[in-house]
């Protein structure tokens, strides 16, 4: 069974919406890359439709999770490369 986890990576997206190719995502990317200011711009210029599918865009980004994350318990050099002031034990 095929996995689109690289592709959630890629974009860190917690998932992608129903039906987004690839390449769709791609265009969607400079979009996820802009600033909260630019983004509600943008949503002021696209139909009710499009502005559905950027909302969920931005709550599967705000949901997403590292993979250094992932895998609570274990503390690992990425995650303590990641956070080093979680990990400052003295």
């Amino acid at each position: 069974m095929a996995t689109d986890q690289p592709l959630r990576d890629h974009y860190r997206l917690k998932w992608i919406p129903v039906g987004l190719t690839a390449e769709q995502m791609e265009a969607y990317r400079g979009y996820l890359d802009m600033t909260e200011d630019e983004r509600s711009v943008i949503g002021k210029t696209v139909t009710n439709e499009e502005l559905e599918l950027l909302l969920e865009l931005e709550t599967a980004r705000a949901m997403y999770v590292e993979p250094e994350d992932r895998q609570p318990g274990s503390i690992t050099e990425a995650k303590v490369a990641r956070y080093p002031e979680r990990y400052n034990w003295k």
